[in-house]
């Protein structure tokens, strides 16, 4: 017997017990004390296969051909239903009761297993017991419906599955312009609320590209690996508000579900909900999923909620003058109501990134986002966002790595589909050198925002500190089709060019990234690195002129200089500027532990010395 075969043969007359829950292959449904527990298809099946051999290693590669038969998907989407079933089970917290991970090998069904009849008779199975009783029950019951799914010839084909779904950017029906934040907000919002009903949505940076486009319906979702589409408008006249919504099922092309919202602006952040609400209901409804969870609702005055989605429409376009005008709304929002927790997380989000897109310096912006990610903490520690931000301050300022996980597991335990937190998270762990473990988070980033120009690059700059150089590029090749007007792409495939000894290609790159965009300081600092190592000594110390000339007017970061002073091979001077880096935490710091650049120092008892400070498990 194939092990595909063994997975599926669960008896469907039989009823499978451990500790407080009953598998029952009949209605594929998993019980706790008799109440039915809302799982995914595909996580049913992961827990029947892991069921059928209990007590057994299954490897990634039988757990991949039996849960998805005949289907390519990445080895993530394994680890990801496996969070899903481990949360729905209550045991995402080690050690694992139920479902054991076999580092690097796969996984294990821990809990001893008791197989009985629907009249009542038990019979205790564990391991090769399990799975011989399994044999027999085939033998005898080949015509009974197998939990994979299977059904009499007779009956028609299930619809299929929908796993994850896609909102495309709203339509502005208001015919003004002006109003292009508040559509965009919209869109944003409902997307972040379906994520908290426990939906796989698409995500806000990754939708937004199809925001004109005559892609037909099936390759977008190809491209974003989704099943089904809402596709919607937005009208605003005076102090109403109108979302309309429609939700498609991309197999077959069928409208399931349509309806209109209408509300007045003081009612804003209900019409969102409501609107989330019902299509989560209609998508879940149409995979077979239990019902979604009900969101707590929150009422917010119309003044603070545009201030609030200027914020946010300044915050997405990562530019040093939107940057500065996101603060300023988030903080006008905060000062009509000093209640909005979500208000408070973004303005922390904000201040976290300004040193990286708007010249300013660490002790002046982090610390101010501490206190506002603790403050949307206090006032709603559900808020998956609220952990999120306190995580940056923590990793990035505070080098406090066990605490910032805690917090990232925390805002990924309330909410899995915030692709933020994964990104974060996989990239903390990357940095530290757990680069398995760190890709394995970000893979499910890319899953919930397959398209995002900076989840992409993210993705990219993991694999080349990881050293997979091939990787990297490849990445950054898919970045730089992708928006080709996005300097990162081109810099950081440099960067992994030059490593594979490509000079004249990684010199290209980064001029090409430098062409880009006003002048940065990070950009020109790798792009002096490029040119030290490649020989062309002056042209990097010209690179420093002119970093040194953008410091006299702004804030520029010690290790850009200590980059290009590595560049040229000057060990004690880059280590000078690593020291002053120390001293300012900033940002780029966190990469000192993985990134090859530092490879001509990484052994110098002064560098040693400067891990131990940021606190990196040896």
């Amino acid at each position: 017997m194939g092990p595909s075969e063994v997975a599926m043969s669960l008896s469907a007359q039989t009823f499978y017990d451990f500790g407080p829950f009953r598998l029952d292959p009949n209605e594929r449904l998993l019980l706790r004390d008799r109440q039915p527990v809302p799982l995914p298809p595909k996580a049913y099946d992961l827990l029947a296969s892991l069921v059928a051999h209990a007590g057994r290693l299954m490897t990634k590669e039988d757990l991949l051909k039996e849960v998805w038969p005949g289907t390519f998907v990445e080895e993530a989407n394994l680890s990801y239903t496996v969070s899903l079933l481990r949360k729905a089970l209550g045991d995402d917290s080690e050690p694992h009761r139920y479902i054991e991970t076999v580092p690097k090998r796969g996984y294990r069904f821990k809990e001893p297993v008791t197989v009985a009849a629907p009249s009542g008779g038990r019979t205790g199975l564990r391991g090769s017991t399990i799975a011989g009783a399994v044999v027999v029950v085939v033998g005898t019951c080949a015509a009974l419906l197998w939990l994979a799914g299977r059904r009499p010839n007779d009956r028609p084909a299930a619809r299929p599955e929908i796993l994850s779904v896609a909102i495309l950017p709203l339509k502005n029906l208001s015919n003004d312009p002006t109003q292009a934040y508040f559509v965009e907000g919209m869109h944003e919002a409902v997307i972040t609320e379906l994520a908290r009903l426990g939906m796989p949505v698409v995500a806000h940076s990754s939708a937004m590209r199809y925001a004109s486009t005559d892609k037909p319906l099936a390759t977008i979702a190809r491209e974003l690996n989704v099943q089904a589409i809402v596709e919607g408008s937005v009208l605003r006249s005076g102090p109403q508000v109108r979302i309309s919504v429609q939700l498609v099922e991309v197999a077959t092309g069928q409208t399931l579900w349509g309806a209109a919202f209408d509300r007045d602006l003081q009612d804003v952040l209900a019409l969102q909900r409501d609107v989330a609400q019902a299509v989560a209901t209609r998508v879940l409804s149409a995979a077979r999923h239990g019902p979604p969870r009900r969101a707590a609702g929150r009422s917010v005055d119309p003044e603070t909620y545009e201030a609030y989605l200027k914020g946010r429409y300044h915050l997405n376009r990562r530019r040093e003058p939107d940057m500065l005008k996101a603060v300023e709304y988030f903080e006008r929002a905060i000062s009509r109501d000093p209640g909005y927790a979500l208000a408070f997380s973004t303005l922390a989000d904000s201040l976290n990134l300004l040193p990286l897109y708007a010249s300013a310096a660490p002790g002046d912006a982090i610390p101010r986002a501490r206190k506002a990610a603790a403050q949307a903490i206090a006032l709603d520690d559900d808020l998956a966002e609220g952990h999120t931000s306190l995580a940056w301050v923590l990793l990035t300022y505070d080098w406090d790595w066990s605490s910032a996980d805690r917090e990232l597991r925390r805002a990924i335990d309330l909410n899995p589909n915030y692709e933020t937190a994964r990104m974060w998270y996989g990239l903390s762990l990357t940095w530290r050198g757990r680069f398995e473990e760190g890709d394995a988070q970000l893979q499910q980033a890319r899953r919930l925002d397959p398209v995002g120009p900076w989840m992409l690059t993210n993705i990219a700059i993991a694999s080349y500190l990881a050293r997979d150089y091939d990787r990297a590029i490849r990445e950054q090749d898919a970045v730089v089709e992708l928006e080709n007007t996005l300097p990162a792409g081109y810099v950081w495939r440099g960067l992994a060019q030059l490593q594979k000894g490509l000079h004249h290609e990684a010199v290209r790159s980064v001029e090409q990234g430098l062409a880009l965009g006003p002048e940065r300081a990070n950009r020109l600092a790798r792009a002096g690195y490029v040119y030290g190592v490649t020989g062309q000594r002056e042209r990097a110390r010209a690179i420093l002129a002119r970093i040194t000339n953008i410091s006299r007017s702004k804030y520029v970061p010690a290790v850009d200089f200590a980059i290009v002073h590595i560049g040229l091979g000057e060990k004690t001077k880059a280590l000078d500027w690593l020291d002053r880096g120390i001293d300012e935490h900033g940002s780029e710091m966190m990469l000192i532990k993985t990134d090859p650049r530092f490879d001509l120092v990484r052994s110098e008892p002064r560098f040693q010395r400067l891990l131990q400070v940021m606190n990196f498990p040896n």
